[in-house]
């Protein structure tokens, strides 16, 4: 949502600067909501920042209710930044998305994965029966 502000106005400032005008009249860069193409960007930027909360939301299910709320109203003002996150994490890092987990401890091997790591590497080095074929 706040992205969309802003690239509005930076574009919004370099349209003005390149007509060269000098008349302070309209210094500041404003938003023209007659403008087609701002209502419908708004629009597109509401729903993209709207569907990212309820990830967010439903992400943190299990999260402290101020914990949620906070993670809540970052994603949906900052929703591109969000989604970068949420694809990070949970798409290529394949972590789970419950609440609980911190990030960096869903990389720490647990005693469990540790144990299961020996088994399979006590199982894997056992000593091979010596057969003679002749």
């Amino acid at each position: 949502m706040l992205e969309f502000f802003a690239s509005n106005a930076v574009a919004t400032h370099l349209n003005r600067q390149n007509k060269e005008t000098f008349d302070d009249e309209d210094a500041y860069p404003y938003f023209n909501v007659n403008d087609k193409g701002f209502v419908v960007g708004m629009i597109v930027s509401f729903i993209i920042s709207i569907i990212t909360a309820v990830i967010a939301f439903q992400c943190n299910k299990n999260a402290k209710p101020g914990v949620k709320f906070l993670i809540t109203l970052f994603a949906f003002f900052f929703s591109g930044f969000y989604l970068i996150y949420y694809f990070i994490v949970y798409v290529i890092f394949d972590t789970q998305c419950n609440g609980n987990n911190n990030f960096l401890k869903a990389f720490a091997p647990t005693a469990s994965a540790i144990k299961q790591r020996a088994k399979k590497g006590s199982k894997s080095k056992k000593p091979r029966k010596k057969t003679t074929k002749r």
